[in-house]
């Protein structure tokens, strides 16, 4: 638990208390050298997460899901929000998702979003796929949103 009195980590609002617990991973090549690295910040249900901070990241949603730690947490964030803060997220898309189904981290935002609401709550992202499904079927990337869509 904790708070930033100056915008270092700008995705975060200063002086506004936020729980979760961060995750670093680190992973060596076989000499010892530094391969990759990744630091999320992870929320889970019994953390009580607040509503303020779910919201605000549902704000920087297209910013965070293009990169892979900030899918991962966005992900996690639809796990453990309300139903109206899950859609508030899931809009944040809206006429971005042809551009979002085509990147390797995003797409996994968007189908976490088609998973956890109702077929309703996500038809604009079924309808910014209208007369270009076929296009995007055969996308490596974009044809997972499309099969999740399917499956819904």
């Amino acid at each position: 638990e904790g708070s930033q009195s100056q915008p270092l980590l700008p995705i975060f609002p200063t002086n506004t208390t936020i729980r979760g617990i961060v995750c670093s991973e680190v992973e060596f090549d076989g000499q010892g050298k530094l391969r990759s690295e990744s630091l999320q910040l992870c929320f889970d249900a019994p953390l009580g997460v607040s509503p303020s901070i779910i919201r605000f990241l549902a704000q920087q949603a297209q910013l965070l899901a293009s990169k892979d730690g900030g899918c991962r947490c966005l992900q996690r964030v639809v796990d453990v929000a309300e139903q109206e803060d899950r859609a508030a997220l899931a809009h944040q898309f809206r006429g971005h998702v042809w551009d979002a189904s085509a990147s390797p981290h995003a797409n996994f935002v968007l189908q976490k979003c088609v998973a956890v609401l109702s077929p309703r709550e996500v038809l604009f992202i079924a309808e910014e796929f209208k007369g270009r499904a076929a296009l995007a079927a055969r996308h490596s990337i974009r044809r997972r949103v499309l099969e999740r869509l399917g499956g819904h």
